[in-house]
């Protein structure tokens, strides 16, 4: 998260428009403690191992896809579609 929120800062400065997907995956994908995951309320994220040896699990990319039905449903909104 931490890593996320700086960069969110720095371009917030620029007038980039952020659209967090808070907690709204609607099968708790977010809350699954059986295997590690990356990701949080700020979006989407994978843990890539200390060499990038590890690939995103099926929560991680259900979260990534999910992040970008998210993000294109609040750009329609704002966009007036």
């Amino acid at each position: 998260e931490t890593t996320a929120f700086v960069a969110i800062t720095q371009l917030v400065h620029h007038g980039i428009t952020f659209v967090p997907m808070g907690y709204t995956e609607p099968t708790g994908t977010h809350f699954n403690l059986d295997t590690p995951q990356g990701g949080s309320a700020y979006g989407a994220g994978t843990l890539a191992g200390p060499k990038g040896e590890r690939q995103p699990s099926e929560n991680e990319l259900t979260l990534a896809k999910h992040q970008g039905m998210w993000f294109a449903t609040q750009t329609k909104k704002l966009a007036g579609k």
